[in-house]
C-alpha cells in the first residue's frame, strides 16, 4: 500500500514537473522570438521596469485577440506611454506599416484612418527631435491632409502645432504664424482649451523674439489664464518662464526672478525636465544681468546638465552661450571660447538661426580680443548673415497681416453667429405674432381693435426699418472713412520705412564715418514719424493715441541702437496726457534728437546712467516738457551749427514753444509748448 502511495505521487511529481517545463519552455520562445516584439533590435532587457511592464501588457492584448482595432490600441498604447527613444519610434513605424497594409483590404475603417494620420505625425515629431527638418515637415504636412481630409479638427490642430514649431525653428516666422493660426482658430472652433493655451503661448514667443513685448505680454497673458483654469501644470511653468523673459527685458528683474522661481517650483514637483533646463537657464541670464557671476554661472551648468540628461539640444545651446557670456563679462577670454565654440557646433546642429546668431556674436568680439581679425570677420558675417534671416521687413510684415487674418476671421466668425442668433429671434416674433393675431380673430368683439393695433404695428415697423436702414447707412459711411484713415496712416507709414530702407542702402556707399553717421540720424527721424503713423492705424481712436506708450517705445529702440554695452534706463513720467498727430509729429522729432544726442556724448566715460522724461499739464493747452540725461554734461554751452540743433528751434517754433537749458548735473532741457490738434 506504502509503495502504491509513492507511485502515485512520483507520477503526479513527474506530471506537474513536464507542465512547469513545457510552460518554460512556451514562455521562452514567445519572449524569446523577436517576432513576439513585432519589431527587430529590441532589448528587452535594456529598458527600464515600467517600459518592460508596457511593453508586456501591451504584446499580450496584442497577441491573445483577432480584432484589428484592439491590436492598433494595444500598440498605440505602447507609443503614447513610453518615452524611450528606442522603443515608441520602432513600434510607431511597425504600426504605420501595420495599419497602411489594412487599409489596402478595408478602406473603409476610418480608426484605421486616423491610426495612419498619427502615426505619420509621429514619423515627423521623431525627425523634429532629431533635428532633421525637411523629413519632419514632410510628415507633418502628410499628416495634416490626412487629418484634414478625415474633418478631424483636433487632429488638424495637432499637426498644425508642430508643423508651426519647425518652421519657428528654422526661423521661417511668416509660415510659423500661418501654421499657428489655423491651428488657433480650429481649436477655439472646437473649444479645445488646451491646445488653444498651447498655440497662444507658442504665438507669443515669435512676437517676443522679434521684440513686440506688447503683443508677446497679450498672448502669454491669455494662455496662463487658460492653463490655470484648467490645471495645466505644465502649461504655467512654461508660460511663467516666457512671461519671465518679457519682465527681463522690461528691466524689471525681481518680478523675472518671481516667475522664474514659480516655473522651478512647478518643474521640480511633477519631474518637467524640459522645462526645468529653461528656468535654470534664465535665471542664470538673470543673476549675470545683475553682476552676481557666481549664481549666473551655478544655474547656466545647473540647465546645461537638465540638456545634457535628456538631449536636448536647444537648452545645451543656451547653457554654453550663457557660460561664455559670463567668463566674457569676467575678462576669462580663454573659457569663454571654448564654451562659445561648443554652443556654436550645437546651434548648427540645430540649425536656428536665432542661435547662431547670438553665439557668433560673442565669438566675434572674442577673437577680435586675440588680435584674430579672419575669424572675427567670418563670425561677424555669419552673425549678419543669420540677422538677415530673422529681421526683416518682410518678415514683420507677415507678422501683422497674419494677426490681422486670424482677428478678422474670427470678428467674421462671431458676426456669423449673432446673425443666425438674429434670425432665430426674428422667427420667434413671428411665431408670436401669428399665435396673436390667431387669439384676436377668434374674438370678434375685439375686431376692430385688432385692425386698429395692426395698423399701428405697421407704421411702427415701417419707422423702425427706416430708423434701422439710415443707422446701417452712416454706420457703414463711418466705418469705411475709418478704414480709409487707418489705410493712409499704414501707407504713410510704409513709405516711411521704404524711405529709411533707401536711407540704410545710401550710407553703404560711405565710409567716411561722419557721413554714415548723418544717414543714421536721418533714418531715426524717419523711423520716429513711421512709429507714429503705426500706432495712428493700430489705434481704435485714430485722433489719439497712447502718448506714454508712444514716446516710451521711441525712446526704448534709440537706446537699444546707441547704447550698445551700456545699462541705459529710461525713467518717463507722462500720465494722462492726450495729444493728437499734429502734436506729437514735431514733439517725436525733439525727443529723438535729444536723446541721440545724449547716448552719443553723455556716456561716453560711463557704463550706466539714466535718461527722463516727464510731461506735465500746466494750464489750457500749455504743456512742459523735463528731458536730458545724468551723464558728463556739456562742457561749455555754445551755439551749435548742427543740424539737430537747427531742427529742434523748427519743431519748436511749430509748437508755439520755449526751449532752455536748467543748471543742473547732467544735460537736461525744460520745453514749454502748446498742444496744436
Amino acid at each position: 500500500m506504502i509503495n502504491n502511495n509513492r507511485i502515485y505521487y512520483l507520477k503526479i511529481s513527474y506530471l506537474f514537473i513536464g507542465v512547469l517545463l513545457f510552460s518554460i519552455q512556451l514562455y521562452g520562445q514567445n519572449y524569446g522570438d523577436k517576432n513576439y516584439y513585432l519589431v527587430d533590435s529590441l532589448d528587452i532587457n535594456e529598458l527600464s521596469e515600467n517600459d518592460k511592464q508596457l511593453i508586456v501588457s501591451s504584446l499580450t492584448l496584442f497577441h491573445n485577440t483577432t480584432a484589428d482595432s484592439i491590436k492598433v490600441k494595444a500598440i498605440d498604447k505602447i507609443i503614447e506611454e513610453s518615452w524611450d527613444n528606442n522603443v515608441w519610434p520602432k513600434y510607431n513605424l511597425w504600426l504605420h506599416g501595420y495599419v497602411k497594409e489594412k487599409i489596402e483590404t478595408n478602406s473603409q475603417q476610418l480608426y484605421l484612418q486616423k491610426a495612419l494620420a498619427h502615426s505619420t505625425n509621429n514619423i515627423g515629431y521623431f525627425h523634429f527631435e532629431n533635428s532633421e527638418m525637411v523629413d519632419a515637415l514632410k510628415y507633418y504636412e502628410q499628416s495634416e491632409h490626412m487629418f484634414r481630409e478625415l474633418g478631424d479638427k483636433p487632429g488638424s490642430v495637432m499637426v498644425l502645432n508642430n508643423i508651426g514649431a519647425t518652421y519657428e525653428s528654422q526661423g521661417q516666422i511668416n509660415k510659423a504664424l500661418e501654421a499657428y493660426y489655423k491651428g488657433l482658430k480650429l481649436s477655439e472652433d472646437v473649444n479645445d482649451k488646451r491646445k488653444t493655451a498651447h498655440i497662444l503661448s507658442n504665438i507669443g514667443v515669435l512676437f517676443k523674439v522679434h521684440n513686440d513685448f506688447s503683443n508677446a505680454f497679450e498672448y502669454f497673458k491669455k494662455s496662463l489664464a487658460i492653463r490655470e483654469s484648467i490645471d495645466d501644470l505644465k502649461g504655467v511653468a512654461v508660460v511663467s518662464i516666457n512671461i519671465a523673459t518679457i519682465y527681463r527685458d522690461r528691466k524689471n528683474i525681481n518680478k523675472a526672478i518671481e516667475f522664474n522661481n514659480k516655473a522651478i517650483e512647478i518643474c521640480k514637483k511633477n519631474s518637467f525636465k524640459r522645462e526645468l533646463g529653461e528656468a535654470y537657464i534664465n535665471l542664470g541670464f538673470l543673476y549675470n544681468i545683475i553682476g552676481e557671476r557666481d549664481k549666473a554661472l551655478t544655474y547656466y551648468h545647473k540647465g546645461l546638465k537638465v540638456g545634457e540628461e535628456i538631449g536636448n539640444k536647444v537648452c545645451i545651446v543656451r547653457s554654453l552661450h550663457g557660460i561664455s557670456e559670463v567668463y566674457t563679462d569676467v575678462n576669462k577670454f580663454y573659457k569663454a571660447k571654448i564654451f562659445a565654440i561648443k554652443s556654436l557646433i550645437v546651434a548648427k546642429e540645430v540649425g536656428n538661426p536665432f542661435w547662431i546668431k547670438n553665439v557668433s556674436e560673442v565669438l566675434n568680439k572674442l577673437y577680435k580680443k586675440e588680435n584674430n581679425w579672419k575669424m572675427a570677420y567670418e563670425m561677424n558675417a555669419l552673425y549678419f548673415s543669420m540677422k538677415d534671416s530673422i529681421q526683416n521687413v518682410e518678415i514683420e510684415k507677415e507678422i501683422i497681416n497674419q494677426r490681422f487674418e486670424y482677428e478678422i476671421n474670427k470678428k467674421e466668425q462671431e458676426i456669423t453667429i449673432l446673425s443666425s442668433q438674429n434670425i432665430i429671434l426674428e422667427k420667434d416674433k413671428q411665431f408670436q405674432s401669428l399665435k396673436l393675431y390667431k387669439n384676436k380673430i377668434m374674438g370678434s368683439a375685439f375686431f376692430t381693435g385688432f385692425i386698429l393695433v395692426l395698423i399701428l404695428a405697421i407704421v411702427m415697423y415701417r419707422g423702425y426699418k427706416k430708423k434701422k436702414k439710415i443707422n446701417r447707412i452712416l454706420r457703414k459711411q463711418n466705418d469705411e472713412k475709418t478704414a480709409m484713415l487707418k489705410e493712409i496712416h499704414h501707407r504713410v507709414k510704409n513709405n516711411l520705412q521704404v524711405v529709411n530702407s533707401l536711407l540704410r542702402l545710401q550710407s553703404r556707399e560711405f565710409e567716411d564715418e561722419h557721413a554714415v553717421a548723418m544717414f543714421k540720424e536721418a533714418q531715426d527721424r524717419v523711423l520716429s514719424m513711421a512709429l507714429l503713423h503705426e500706432k495712428m492705424y493700430k489705434s481704435d481712436d485714430l485722433k489719439h493715441i497712447d502718448v506714454q506708450e508712444h514716446i516710451s517705445l521711441l525712446a526704448e529702440d534709440l537706446i537699444k541702437s546707441y547704447a550698445v554695452g551700456k545699462e541705459i534706463s529710461l525713467n518717463t513720467n507722462i500720465n494722462d496726457i492726450d495729444f493728437g498727430i499734429q502734436t506729437l509729429v514735431p514733439l517725436g522729432l525733439i525727443i529723438n534728437e535729444i536723446i541721440t544726442n545724449a547716448l552719443k556724448h553723455a556716456f561716453n566715460d560711463k557704463n550706466e546712467g539714466n535718461i527722463t522724461i516727464k510731461i506735465i499739464h500746466l494750464k489750457n493747452e500749455k504743456y512742459e516738457m523735463i528731458i536730458g540725461d545724468d551723464g558728463m554734461g556739456l562742457k561749455e554751452k555754445k551755439e551749435s551749427k548742427g543740424i539737430g540743433k537747427k531742427l529742434i528751434q523748427i519743431f519748436t517754433k511749430q509748437l508755439n514753444g520755449k526751449l532752455e537749458q536748467l543748471e543742473q548735473p547732467g544735460t537736461v532741457f525744460k520745453l514749454f509748448f502748446e498742444k496744436i490738434d
